[in-house]
């Protein structure tokens, strides 16, 4: 989700790059958005956090590749190894979202066999 200016409604921008408009929220610039009633409403808190990857099996590198691009809108970074000596690869990923997106990522990616997964997020 695009920040917005005070006081204008969100947009949502999707891969087809077509604007999507959340029509019933405006934002107030504090982490919290008012509905169409003017309550206010928290906005889902945006995490900063490194995740490290280690894949013991080849072949399940296509896999965990195809995973992070489905959810490379919370990547920031990346970095990848390949540690011939012990015949793993290791991934570092820098990544910002919510605890949610987060967490689904590294789920998938730790429920693939011969793959290890290790987050760690900051609160601001």
């Amino acid at each position: 989700m695009h920040s917005a200016k005070r006081g204008t409604a969100l947009f949502s921008r999707r891969k087809s790059d077509s604007l999507f408009l959340q029509p019933f929220f405006r934002y107030d610039g504090v982490k919290r958005a008012l509905n169409f009633l003017g309550r206010r409403v928290k906005l889902s808190e945006q995490r900063v956090g490194v995740i490290g990857i280690v894949i013991e099996d080849k072949d399940k590198v296509q896999k965990i590749n195809s995973t992070l691009s489905e959810h490379s809108q919370i990547i920031i970074g990346r970095m990848g190894i390949p540690y011939r000596e012990r015949g793993i690869s290791v991934i570092s990923l820098i990544v910002e979202g919510s605890t949610d997106e987060i967490g689904a990522m590294t789920g998938k990616i730790g429920g693939v066999k011969g793959v290890k997964v290790r987050s760690a997020l900051v609160t601001k």
